[in-house]
């Protein structure tokens, strides 16, 4: 099964960096979950959430969130789908125009 969401709403890039910092908070002495990982190289910001499992990705004007449930297949297989699925969504911008949509907030 895939689900994709395609949000246009303000502040994308804080929307997408809140939810992977909130989602890597452990507040006990072992984690319970995997963290989100930074995929590199996909629109402006983008983190895959293998808990869950599912990407969000921004290009600072739309939020794109490609939720993949394959069962007996390993994680990557649905890592690498949700990245193939949301490379339609953005329109990346590079340079100045990137950091004027990131509005000043840093990547991790």
């Amino acid at each position: 099964m895939v689900l994709v969401n395609v949000e246009t709403g303000p502040q994308p890039y804080f929307i997408l960096e809140r939810t992977a910092i909130e989602n890597n908070q452990t507040f006990t002495a072992k984690p319970t979950h995997p963290p989100a990982t930074s995929v590199p190289g996909l629109g402006l910001e983008a983190d895959w959430f293998p808990q869950y499992p599912y990407l969000i990705a921004t290009d600072g004007h739309r939020l794109v969130t490609v939720t993949v449930t394959l069962p007996h297949n390993p994680e990557r297989l649905e890592r690498a789908l949700a990245i193939r699925i949301t490379l339609p969504y953005l329109h990346t911008p590079h340079g100045k125009a990137a950091q004027r949509l990131a509005e000043g907030y840093p990547s991790s």
